[in-house]
């Protein structure tokens, strides 16, 4: 499939330009030169314009002018229309065809602004033995997705000057999805959804007419949908979560690119990671402290009275009141009794005395002072147990103390090194880096949290699904008679299984090509050879540039490095994935110097062997070394030259 001519009329400053690019034998690679301004990226605007109705490459300036050619629009009435036009035609195999997108735009009397009255998207085909055919709406649609659909038009048509931003908005789920289309392994992916809707339709087929059945497979249902709401939300997670991480990755570069911040960020990197190590060993402490106090409080609040108590006990043991041996109770008894209960005998008149003046000595029962004795080697106990508490409690309390500090002098440290940063020329460009970094560490650590959540109910749902499709099955099965529907749906099944492990095959096979060929090119193109180690394009599609020694170095290369890793990737997918249509970059080298361009035009040519390739360049872009690279195997070159009042581009052919 391979672009013929573009026809573009009214369209900005092409007021009636037609490019036509000749089949070619061998290499096919073209080029548009042009000076800044004279309307290259519009030329990709315009090729965005006819296809998809918008114009994703605007710059400032063109964005505050109408779509309609300054010329034109001058010489039309107030009040009266005048048409845009674009034209792209194109020829496969069948023959030609022609995506067509005209506007009706009428002047109005508000400084020369135009409205859109009217839009209209056409495809005209000519293919041998069918004469010429119209399509339009829903049928054109399906034309230009065969062509290049909306959502992988970033691979074929796409500015060069923003590549060392593509992998911030590039997620893995992103190029997944582009893989899947450009490759057409989405093919499959649409086999099996509409065998899940077949097996739909033929289990409640099964389960007509049978409530208890029925409500099994509505259970079973509704368990499918929660996967795959869980699923979708898991893609999204993870879709932030790198988004995160490339902005991260983005901030982090440009604050070490700044005068001493390389520096200042390795130990602000140091001391948020210390700053963590402290905040634990915080908690941890305050734990130790509120487990302490909590097992200790009723002690503390008894220490009065068992001093008191203790006290009162060694006064009355000194004072010989303590213990007492004879029995209070005991004496008297024997008194009233007047007789010795311990030898027998009759008590006389001065055994009496002597005890009445035992019982006048003692205050206190044998039994309390024996009780006071036994319980004095126990508060003492207490006592000194609650003296340890106090000194343990003061060095828990230090020891809080100083991390407090520790943490606080640790928080001064990085305040003073974000100040310090602040202080740089690009001040708030510098704080807002800071600010997207913090916002995006936040957002990755909530994320992650949630994906571990997410992930832990999605396998619990898996769970719960096979035993409910059990239970279906065999709700089925009691019968005994196999039903035609059931039938139908167990071979739609098997089909489904098939198809899903063919798509699995076929993904991982084309992943693992891309991985190899992104290694491959990228190591024609770029000039450090022994810097990078290879490129990883992991099982959910992230990417990674491995340095020699092991570390994942995307976010630390320079611009140039990233632009041709960008080109890399997308080259690759365009090799391994067969897709045939043609590859269109803007000012491509725009940020690549030296050997990085020699090599960046060397790899361009053997691409162009079987695929369309159109560059359009700067005259600085299209420098003697690149000229000699390109110009023997160009099939076509053709300039942008901006008339003298810059109100309209011209298209000459070399």
């Amino acid at each position: 499939m391979e672009i013929r001519q573009i026809s573009l009329e009214n369209y900005r400053q092409f007021r009636n330009q037609k490019i036509i690019f000749k089949n070619c034998v061998g290499n096919n690679i073209h080029i548009v030169i042009g000076t800044n301004g004279a309307g290259k990226t519009n030329l990709l605007n315009g090729i965005n314009w006819c296809l998809y109705n918008d114009e994703p490459h605007l710059g400032i300036n063109s964005k505050a002018l109408p779509i309609v050619n300054l010329f034109t629009l001058e010489e039309t009435d107030i009040g009266s229309n005048c048409n845009v036009c674009v034209e792209i035609c194109c020829k496969t195999d069948q023959g030609l065809f022609t995506f067509k997108r005209q506007s009706l735009f009428r002047k109005s009397e508000n400084n020369n602004q135009v409205f859109n009255i009217n839009t209209d998207f056409s495809v005209i085909t000519q293919f041998e033995n069918q004469g010429t055919k119209f399509y339009q709406d829903d049928d054109a649609q399906k034309w230009l997705n065969n062509f290049v659909p909306l959502s992988i038009r970033e691979y074929f048509f796409f500015d060069g000057e923003r590549l060392d931003n593509y992998f911030i908005k590039e997620t893995g789920s992103k190029i997944k999805d582009s893989i899947f289309e450009i490759s057409q392994i989405k093919l499959l992916s649409n086999v099996r959804y509409k065998l899940d809707n077949v097996i739909k339709d033929l289990l409640k087929e099964e389960t007509k007419n049978k409530p208890d059945i029925d409500e099994k497979r509505k259970d079973y249902e509704d368990t499918q949908e929660l996967i795959s709401d869980y699923s979708f939300e898991l893609s999204e997670i993870r879709d932030q979560i790198s988004k995160s991480q490339q902005i991260i990755t983005e901030c982090n570069e440009y604050l070490r690119g700044m005068p001493d911040v390389e520096v200042l960020e390795a130990n602000r990197e140091s001391l948020i990671q210390k700053s963590g190590k402290i905040k634990n060993k915080l908690l941890s402490k305050k734990d130790d402290y509120s487990s302490f106090n909590k097992d200790a409080v009723i002690q503390i609040n008894s220490y009065p009275g068992i001093s008191f108590t203790i006290n009162l006990i060694d006064e009355l043991h000194e004072n010989g009141k303590l213990p007492p041996n004879i029995d209070k109770n005991f004496l008297e008894n024997m008194v009233l009794s007047e007789k010795c209960e311990i030898c027998g005998n009759k008590l006389s008149l001065s055994s009496k005395s002597r005890i009445f003046e035992l019982i006048e000595k003692i205050k206190l029962s044998s039994t309390v002072s024996h009780g006071l004795m036994e319980i004095r080697p126990s508060l003492r106990n207490i006592s000194s147990s609650i003296k340890d508490f106090k000194n343990n409690l003061r060095k828990l309390s230090s020891e809080m103390e100083e991390i407090e500090k520790e943490r606080d002098e640790n928080q001064r440290s990085i305040d003073e090194i974000n100040q310090t940063l602040e202080g740089f020329k690009d001040k708030e460009k510098i704080v807002q880096k800071h600010k997207d970094r913090g916002l995006h560490e936040q957002m990755k650590e909530d994320n992650l949290r949630r994906e571990g959540v997410i992930q832990n109910a999605l396998e619990e749902a898996k769970k719960e699904l096979k035993k409910k499709k059990k239970e279906l099955d065999a709700a089925i099965n009691t019968s005994g008679h196999i039903e035609k529907a059931t039938m139908q749906r167990i071979f739609a099944e098997n089909t489904r299984e098939v198809a899903a492990n063919i798509e699995r095959k076929l993904l991982d096979e084309v992943r693992e090509k891309i991985e190899n060929t992104t290694d491959k090119i990228f190591k024609d193109l770029v000039w450090k050879k022994n810097t990078f180690k290879n490129v990883k394009l992991s099982n959910d599609y992230s990417l990674s540039l491995i340095h020699v020694d092991g570390y994942e170095c995307l976010g630390s290369c320079g611009a140039a490095e990233r632009a041709l890793f960008a080109l890399s990737l997308t080259l690759a997918i365009h090799k391994e994935s067969g897709f045939s249509s043609p590859l269109i970059i803007d000012t491509p080298i725009a940020r690549i110097s030296g050997k990085n361009r020699e090599n960046f035009s060397r790899v361009l040519g053997e691409v162009s062997v079987n695929k369309q390739i159109f560059l359009f360049l700067t005259h600085d872009e299209y420098s003697s070394s690149v000229n000699q690279i390109l110009n023997p195997i160009l099939c076509s070159k053709h300039f942008l030259i901006s008339t003298n009042n810059e109100k309209e581009t011209l298209i000459e052919k070399e």
